[in-house]
């Protein structure tokens, strides 16, 4: 109960916060076996609203920051090699880079990228920057991800 009322808080955050910046989201694309699934505009905004808190969940990252350094630039590396390899994620892209404030610290993202799939159910979360370094997430919201992959399992690949 207490980490879906945590994700109501962070979604209106994120809704407000968004509404401030007075700027809609941008496309989300879903990638599927390297073939593009066609999403409606609501469900991208809808997605891109749910990955933005996702992000804003998440407890550490390997980007600039890193005070725990749980991460290895060859562990990160692998771990993104390793989620587009295994086919289903999606990407969403911001034109200016946009900083995003998380549990773990801010990070810059002109790329946002979910993998779907993987071992054990294993997901992944990774921002990108506009020099094209990739910042892995962890320790991010069950919840927030769940709520992502059921919006996602109401349109079919």
């Amino acid at each position: 109960m207490k980490s879906r009322l945590l994700v109501v808080v962070v979604l209106y955050a994120s809704l407000m916060q968004l509404s401030r910046a007075d700027e809609a989201l941008p496309a989300v694309r879903w990638l599927v076996h390297d073939k593009q699934v066609t999403l409606a505009e609501n469900m991208q905004q809808r997605l891109g609203q749910q990955i933005i808190v996702l992000v804003q969940s998440s407890n550490f990252h390997s980007g600039p920051g890193d005070k725990y350094h749980v991460f290895t630039f060859a562990g990160v590396q692998q771990d993104y090699r390793d989620s587009i390899a295994e086919g289903e994620y999606l990407v969403m892209s911001f034109t200016p880079a946009r900083k995003i404030s998380t549990v773990g610290g801010e990070v810059t993202a002109a790329e946002i990228v979910i993998g779907l799939r993987g071992p054990g159910g294993r997901n992944s979360v990774f921002t990108i920057d506009e020099a094209g370094t990739v910042t892995s997430h962890a320790k991010y919201s069950g919840g927030a991800f769940m709520e992502l992959k059921r919006a996602l399992s109401q349109t079919n690949p």
